[in-house]
């Protein structure tokens, strides 16, 4: 077995490409990454990737959708993938609560990306709440 196999696949929507590279930086080491820029190329891969472990996605993906979108497509098609998803926000006002999925908020620091996906990875992570 490849160890490439052995790590843990994270799917990481974002359409900012700085904010992808900063997620790839600190987990990569870990976890075998996996981004897409849009809700279109995030979908084509949740279609074709049959392993996807957990999936971290922004709310704001451009103008015309957001992450609430990819959430309500995934709880349709993927929905062994809701208990493992989170939304990141750098938005000050929004309420967590009335997300399906927990809401992590910018700036993430690294310990706290980290602690995220460990959280998102465990069996019980439908439970967990964070804020940065």
């Amino acid at each position: 077995m490849a160890v490439e196999d052995s790590l843990k696949h994270i799917l990481i929507v974002d359409d900012d490409p700085i904010q992808l590279e900063y997620y790839i930086a600190v987990l990569e080491h870990e976890y075998q990454i996996m981004t897409a820029n849009d809700i279109g190329e995030a979908i084509d891969m949740l279609t074709d990737v049959a392993r996807v472990d957990a999936l971290i996605c922004d709310l704001h993906l451009g103008f015309a959708h957001s992450g609430v979108d990819l959430l309500a497509w995934v709880e349709t098609h993927r929905p062994e993938l809701m208990n493992h998803s989170v939304i990141i926000s750098g938005d000050v006002v929004v309420d967590s609560e009335s997300f399906a999925v927990p809401v992590v908020f910018k700036p993430l620091e690294p310990a706290l990306l980290t602690q995220s996906v460990q959280q998102l990875l465990m069996p019980t992570a439908s439970h967990f709440r964070l804020r940065g």
